[in-house]
């Protein structure tokens, strides 16, 4: 149904930020020891 379909895209959106996070914050990190 649309709900379910509406539910598992809510998850990969919030499954994506919580594995992109991470690589924001190693980078903004990495980039403030280089400099």
């Amino acid at each position: 149904s649309r709900t379910f379909h509406w539910i598992v895209g809510l998850y990969m959106l919030l499954f994506m930020v919580i594995v992109l996070i991470p690589f924001y914050i190693a980078y903004f990190v990495i980039s403030n020891v280089r400099f």
